[in-house]
C-alpha cells in the first residue's frame, strides 16, 4: 500500500476511500466507540464499505480495508465504572460483539484494529514524536463546554435555550485543562492550494467548501 496519496473521499455513508498510487486503494470505516453494543448505524456503514471494497476488487484493484475499535474515551470510562469494572475488561466483551455481528454480516475487512493493540500504540507514538520534532504540535490551555456524551467541546451557538445539549439534553460539563494541539495554520496554504488546483482531492465537492471555510 505504499505511494503518495493522489485522491481522498468522505462519503456520506461516513467512511473513508483514499486511492493510493497505481491500483491500490486503501478503504476505512470509522473505528467505533465501543461505549455500547453495535447497532444500526453501525451496520449501515460498515455494509456500505464492504460494497466499496467489494466493488474495487472486482474490477481488479488492490484494496486494504480497515475496520476496529476506539477503546479510548471518556464515555468508555463511565460507563465500564458505572458496571463496577476496569475499562479494558468491558472493551475486551464488546469487542467480541463488534467482530461477531460483522461476522454475521459477512464483511470482507483486512484488518480488524483495536486502539489497545500493541502495534497500535507503536504508530501512534511514531506518529506524535515525529509531529512533535516537526514543531506540529503545541501544549497550550483550554477553556470551554465538554459534552461527555458527544464527546466534543460546544459553543455556546450550539446549545439550547437552556444551555443543554441539543442531542442527549444535559448541561456540559465546563472543563479547563491544558491539552495538545495540531499547528494546521501551518499548513493552511498549501491545503488551499492543493484544493484549488485539484478539484477532486477532497469529495464531495461540498466537503472541500466546508475545510476552506474551516481553514
Amino acid at each position: 500500500m505504499a505511494g503518495e496519496c493522489d485522491n481522498v473521499g468522505l462519503l456520506r455513508s461516513g467512511y473513508e476511500i483514499i486511492a493510493m498510487s497505481g491500483n491500490s486503494y486503501y478503504l476505512t470505516t470509522a473505528i467505533d466507540y465501543v461505549n455500547a453494543a453495535p447497532h444500526l448505524g453501525h451496520a449501515y456503514e460498515k455494509v456500505a464499505a464492504d460494497a466499496a471494497a467489494r466493488f474495487f476488487r472486482l474490477i481488479g484493484r488492490d484494496v486494504y480495508f480497515l475496520s476496529g475499535t476506539d477503546e479510548h474515551g471518556t464515555k468508555v470510562e463511565k460507563t465500564a465504572k458505572a458496571k463496577g469494572m476496569e475499562p479494558k475488561a468491558y472493551v475486551d466483551q464488546l469487542v467480541e460483539e463488534f467482530k461477531k455481528t460483522w461476522e454475521f454480516l459477512n464483511i470482507s475487512y483486512d484488518r480488524f484494529i483495536r486502539t489497545t493493540d500493541p502495534e497500535h500504540y507503536a504508530v501512534v507514538d511514531h506518529l506524535w514524536r515525529k509531529m512533535l520534532d516537526k514543531g506540529d504540535i503545541y501544549k497550550a490551555s483550554y477553556i470551554g463546554q465538554y459534552c461527555s456524551g458527544c464527546e466534543l467541546f460546544l459553543n455556546p451557538r450550539d446549545l439550547t435555550q437552556d444551555g443543554d445539549c441539543p442531542i442527549h439534553q444535559v448541561k456540559p460539563d465546563p472543563v479547563e485543562e491544558e491539552n495538545y494541539f495540531f499547528k494546521l495554520s501551518k499548513y493552511a496554504d498549501a491545503l488551499r492550494e492543493k484544493i484549488g488546483q485539484d478539484p477532486h482531492f477532497v469529495q464531495p465537492g461540498f466537503r472541500a467548501q466546508e475545510v476552506l471555510k474551516m481553514l
